[in-house]
């Protein structure tokens, strides 16, 4: 029998002070935050009794509220899929502000198209200023 179960990106929030999220630099989402992409982990949605259902939705969410020196630094995500682990395309694109990261605030949340592959990962790249604060959850979610 198959079922849907929601994903989060990461074995726990993301936290927006990772090393590995440097300005312009770009990280990989998967089970970690790994600024490697050839060793970033991802989600696999045709593993063990799993099937990837149409309108499933990325949903990131404030954890914990960020804080930057200056107030000026933002993030950039791109949800990536794959049908074989190897060859990636993008699926969604978006950038939130150090302001929309609030405590306990859904941030984003979109449909992902039905045609995405069965790995999915999550590149983020920070711009302005490196976050001393902060923390966010990105999960996949099924309707």
């Amino acid at each position: 029998m198959l079922y849907e179960k929601k994903r989060a990106f990461g074995r726990e929030p993301i936290d927006l002070t990772n090393a590995a999220l440097a300005v312009d630099t770009a990280a990989y989402v998967g089970q970690a935050v790994d600024a490697v992409e050839a060793t970033a982990g991802t989600l696999d949605y045709e593993a063990e009794n799993q099937h990837f259902p149409e309108e499933n939705t990325l949903e990131v969410i404030g954890w914990e509220t960020a804080l930057s020196a200056a107030k000026g630094a933002s993030i950039a995500f791109v949800l990536q899929s794959s049908p074989d682990g190897e060859t990636w395309k993008d699926e969604v694109a978006f950038s939130v502000n150090e302001a929309e990261i609030v405590k306990d605030i859904l941030i984003r949340r979109f449909t992902i198209p039905a045609q995405a592959g069965r790995h999915m990962r999550l590149k983020a790249t920070v711009g302005g200023e490196v976050f001393t604060a902060g923390k966010i959850l990105a999960l996949v979610r099924p309707l």
